[in-house]
């Protein structure tokens, strides 16, 4: 469905540099330095489209969205809006409950958008400042089981904790780092403390924005 597909690796130890390459990818190599914006900001910059849609890695366009996506982004997408699109975990247990994460995924591409943030990097500050809405969609990306191998949730953890160290020194206790940190606790089985970092990050939130939401969200679940 995409005109052009851009790459940026940071650093893997498999063949993901030679697939993309062979599967007609324009592949980037960047050095890792503890910023997901950093690196994302990079991608964007070899972007020629008129629209972006920005996957992380293990994640999929499921063979049932994939047309709709493309005729939508042909036919009814409009510059002035960014679109979010769910996120969608499978069960961690045989008859559990999928998670859903609504997330900002479809975007015009212009150069003044871009992500901020070390971890759990956004694009709402740089939207705003142009104007920009969010609109929902039906949209959905799917992502695997390996979310929750034990070995991949741990390394994930570490490293963001990591990252949320850095940037909350840097910048404060924001609503954004305050959910991030939740969830972190939420996944190490630490209920009371990613409880209150939720209550921190409602607290502070603007209402009706995607910070308050993933608050609420975080509670719920």
């Amino acid at each position: 469905i995409a005109d052009e597909i851009v790459v940026v690796d940071t650093g893997s130890s498999d063949g993901t540099v030679e697939v993309a390459r062979q599967c007609g990818a324009t592949v980037l190599e960047r050095g890792w330095d503890d910023d997901f914006s950093a690196a994302r900001n990079h991608a964007l910059e070899a972007v020629t489209g008129d629209w972006v849609l920005w996957l992380d890695a293990g994640e999929v366009v499921p063979s049932d969205v994939a047309t709709p996506l493309r005729k939508f982004v042909d036919a009814e997408a409009d510059d002035t809006n960014a679109y979010l699109i769910l996120i969608v975990v499978p069960p961690k247990v045989s008859g559990g409950a999928h998670e859903q994460i609504g997330r900002v995924r479809l975007m015009p591409c212009r150069k003044q958008l871009q992500f901020s943030g070390r971890v759990q990097e956004t694009l709402v500050p740089s939207l705003a400042a142009q104007s920009i809405s969010v609109v929902v969609t039906p949209f959905r990306l799917e992502r695997t089981a390996r979310e929750h191998e034990d070995d991949r949730v741990q390394y994930k953890v570490d490293r963001d904790l990591g990252l949320l160290r850095l940037e909350i020194g840097e910048n404060g206790q924001q609503p954004r780092l305050l959910n991030a940190l939740g969830e972190i606790y939420s996944k190490t089985e630490r209920p009371a403390d990613a409880v209150k970092c939720f209550r921190q990050a409602l607290a502070t939130s603007q209402r009706s924005t995607t910070d308050m939401l993933d608050a609420y969200y975080g509670l719920l679940t």
